[in-house]
């Protein structure tokens, strides 16, 4: 449909996947809470203060909020919006939910964690499906439901994603000297050609789990190079910048992340390296990706140098 219709399709497939979502959320919520069987004092050890998780929150509050400035999808829905009244209100009903949604998976994930330590045989080996751990002993209906809302929360996303990626192109698309069906043929060419790659990740996902693992710090990979590039890009939207300041705050971003990489493990090619989060490569240090201390220090100074540079 997004093929077909474009961003109109995409904004009002999203309402009904949001009216969708809201509905089988709850469903999901009181299936997953109300067959629990945790042994004594499971959930407090369970839900504790660490530094792991301290830094896991840090790391992907920066990156999600470098990765989504540069997120067309939520640009063209801004530019999108009747007027600022509707923009307005749209981002708080838009908060409202996501926030509430977000605390309730995530004690979802610590119940799923607190009944597999209870069971005499752990049997969640795959942390990152630990909501659906909880629905293990639930009926084909509930089960048949939650399907339902993973491929609305997907839907959701996907056909945001691929209007936004259209996007990037549709201005040098405009400049040809296209007819309108060309022009047309060729965002929808170019909205097929994005998926190939996504398809073939997730069909090899379905085979080997450790990919799903992979697929986590691709993102943060992504969203480092976002990050490093954030601060000065957005200061010189206004006057705060000059172009060239802007230019220098981008490449010291480049810089820090290399020279970070250089200076821990002695090589240049570390240095390179680091713009994998050391998750890809040949230096294989015991911790890498979101595990690492070294992503979330790198996530929280490099905003910071950044946007230093471009404003001296």
């Amino acid at each position: 449909y997004t093929t077909l219709a474009g961003l109109p399709a995409s904004i009002w497939t999203d309402r009904l996947q949001g009216v969708i979502m809201i509905a089988f959320i709850v469903v999901a919520i009181i299936a997953c809470f109300s067959d629990l069987s945790i042994a004594s004092g499971k959930f407090e050890g369970v839900a504790t203060w660490t530094d792991k998780g301290f830094e896991a929150l840090l790391t992907l509050t920066l990156a999600i909020l470098g990765a989504e400035l540069f997120n067309m999808g939520n640009w063209q829905r801004v530019y999108a919006a009747c007027d600022e009244a509707a923009l307005r209100k749209g981002c708080a009903l838009g908060a409202g939910l996501i926030f509430p949604t977000m605390i309730l998976f995530g004690i979802a994930g610590m119940l799923a964690e607190a009944q597999d330590q209870s069971r005499p045989v752990s049997t969640m080996t795959l942390k990152f499906l630990a909501f659906f751990d909880l629905l293990a002993s639930q009926t084909g209906a509930i089960e048949g439901l939650v399907f339902a809302l993973a491929v609305s929360m997907v839907a959701s996303s996907v056909d945001s994603l691929q209007t936004g990626l259209v996007s990037v192109l549709s201005k040098d698309i405009l400049q040809r000297d296209f007819t309108p069906k060309q022009t047309l043929a060729a965002g929808q060419v170019w909205l097929c050609l994005v998926n190939v790659t996504a398809i073939a990740v997730a069909w090899k996902g379905a085979k080997d789990p450790n990919v799903n693992t992979g697929v986590i710090n691709l993102f943060l990979i992504a969203d480092l190079l976002a990050l490093s590039i954030a601060m000065p890009v957005f200061m010189g939207l206004g006057a705060l910048v000059t172009q060239t300041g802007a230019l220098a705050g981008c490449f010291s971003g480049l810089l820090v992340i290399m020279g970070f990489g250089w200076f821990e493990f002695g090589t240049f090619m570390a240095g390179l390296e680091m713009f994998t989060l050391m998750a890809f490569g040949n230096v294989m240090p015991a911790e890498v990706g979101l595990s690492a201390s070294r992503t979330c220090i790198l996530f929280f100074v490099l905003p910071v140098v950044t946007g230093a540079v471009a404003y001296v």
